[in-house]
């Protein structure tokens, strides 16, 4: 279960860095820079592979401090 949601009524699948990974998700070890995708339900058409704070939202870059770099050429 992932909160209130069970399987087999609600799957839950674990994507790394764009690619489906299997086994239970509590057994994902996260990594730096990782990209976790946790889908509950029918997964979206495509499951981002990265994630680039540079281009986060104002609110969301708060949560990428220390991981942020000097954008090369701009």
């Amino acid at each position: 279960c992932t909160g209130a949601y069970c399987a087999p009524l609600t799957p839950t699948k674990v994507y790394i860095n764009g690619q489906y990974r299997p086994g239970p998700p509590a057994e994902v070890a996260l990594r730096t820079f990782d990209e976790i995708a946790l889908v509950i339900g029918s997964p979206p058409p495509s499951v981002p592979a990265s994630y680039d704070c540079h281009d986060a939202a104002a609110m969301e870059q708060a949560s990428c401090q220390g991981f942020l770099s000097p954008r090369v050429g701009g």
